[in-house]
């Protein structure tokens, strides 16, 4: 199982979770993973957790009866895909989302009706669970929460070409130069990238909410504790609910990004 490592200066590891030292308002994290998901035991959350499923594809590959779980609509989506390879790791993903979210009712994972929301993001309604799905690499990392709407990234650390140029036509001011005077572009870029893409799917808004139209802040783009002025974990800006989103960032094992956005509802 790959494990969530010190994510940044921003964040102190604590038992079973990385807590952000400075906001105590942030939900907390707990880690689970393919030996929870063996478990008999049901899940149940702890105040304002938010349960962080990571998997590798090589543990779910294992695992064949993942796939029998899937409705006709995902396989009709897998069908999609131009390689097998890439149909596979959709397939596997959403055999492990159900896997996941049936520990937390008596509904098995090929009963659970997914709905999906006019942005594409699913749903079981009539049900109180919360929860994203995000992979990359060999990375599947999953979140559930029962207090707060959620959105969630993770990418694998790699060369990115076009990450000024992204940047520069997308990003805030503040975001490229910080990222322009990081000793690794690439890093910076990701950083502020999860970040992004963890608001949109949080708020709901998938691709229809241009990536110009809001900001992030990070604690590292300020050089002193008065520039700062407070800050320790990531903010968005210039959105309207700015003030109701909470960022985690995270950093997985084995050069891996993430954040975790959250919303309460």
């Amino acid at each position: 199982m790959q494990s969530i490592a010190l994510p940044c200066n921003n964040f102190a590891e604590g038992h079973d979770a990385v807590i952000p030292r400075a906001a105590s308002a942030l939900p907390s994290i707990r880690q689970l993973g393919m030996e929870d998901l063996n478990s008999s035991q049901s899940c149940c959350f702890c105040d304002d957790e938010v349960h962080a499923w990571v998997f590798s594809y090589s543990e779910l590959f294992n695992i064949p009866t993942l796939q029998d779980s899937l409705s006709a609509l995902e396989w009709e989506r897998a069908a999609l895909f131009a390689s097998k390879k890439f149909a596979d790791k959709y397939s596997y993903a959403r055999g492990a989302l159900r896997a996941v979210l049936s520990q937390y009712s008596s509904v098995t994972p090929e009963n659970i009706t997914f709905e999906y929301a006019a942005s594409g993001k699913p749903f079981i309604k009539s049900n109180p669970l919360y929860f994203n799905l995000s992979h990359s690499g060999d990375l599947v990392f999953i979140v559930v929460s029962e207090t707060h709407e959620l959105g969630v990234d993770v990418e694998f650390y790699r060369p990115i070409p076009e990450a000024l140029s992204i940047a520069e036509n997308w990003f805030s001011d503040m975001e490229t130069t910080w990222i322009k005077s990081s000793p690794c572009n690439d890093e910076a870029f990701l950083r502020c990238w999860v970040i992004r893409e963890a608001f949109v799917k949080a708020v709901g808004c998938g691709l229809k909410l241009p990536l110009d139209s809001f900001g992030i802040l990070l604690p590292d783009f300020f050089s002193t504790e008065k520039e700062m002025n407070g800050i320790r974990s990531p903010l968005i800006t210039k959105h309207a609910q700015c003030d109701d989103v909470q960022i985690l960032e995270l950093t997985l094992q084995n050069n891996y990004l993430a954040a975790i956005a959250a919303l309460r509802v």
